[in-house]
C-alpha cells in the first residue's frame, strides 16, 4: 500500500487496488454480521449469540466510520497519521470482526457435531 496521504495522481496501481478492495471489505464486515442476525434470533440455541452478533456488527460499523472520518481528516491533521493504517482505529474494526468470525465458526463446528 502507498503511504497514507499519498495524492491520488501519485498512487501506484497496487495502492489504488488496495484502496478499492479495502473499502469493499470494510463495508462488508459489519454487513456480514447483520445478515446473520435474523436467522440467529429465530433459532433458540443461537439466540444469545444473536446479541453478540449485533454488538460485534455495531462495534465494527462504528470503527469503520471512525476510520473513514480519520482518513478524510489526515490531509489537514497530521496528528492522525500514526493512528491510521497499522494503527488502533483500523484494529478497532478488524479485531472485533475476526473474534466474532472465529467464535461463529467454532460454534458452527461444535454444534454440527452434536446432532
Amino acid at each position: 500500500m502507498d503511504p497514507i496521504g499519498t495524492p491520488r495522481d501519485q498512487m501506484s496501481i497496487h495502492g489504488m487496488v488496495h484502496r478499492v478492495v479495502a473499502r469493499i471489505v470494510l463495508l462488508l464486515m459489519p454487513l456480514s454480521c447483520f445478515v446473520f442476525v435474523p436467522g440467529l434470533r429465530r433459532e433458540q440455541r443461537w439466540r444469545a449469540f444473536g446479541w453478540w452478533t449485533v454488538a460485534a456488527g455495531t462495534t465494527v460499523a462504528l470503527a469503520v466510520t471512525g476510520l473513514a472520518v480519520a482518513t478524510m481528516v489526515v490531509s489537514t491533521q497530521a496528528a492522525f497519521v500514526p493512528w491510521l493504517g497499522l494503527g488502533i482505529i483500523q484494529r478497532a474494526a478488524v479485531v472485533p470482526y475476526m473474534v466474532w468470525l472465529f467464535i461463529f465458526a467454532l460454534m458452527v463446528i461444535t454444534r454440527r457435531g452434536r446432532r
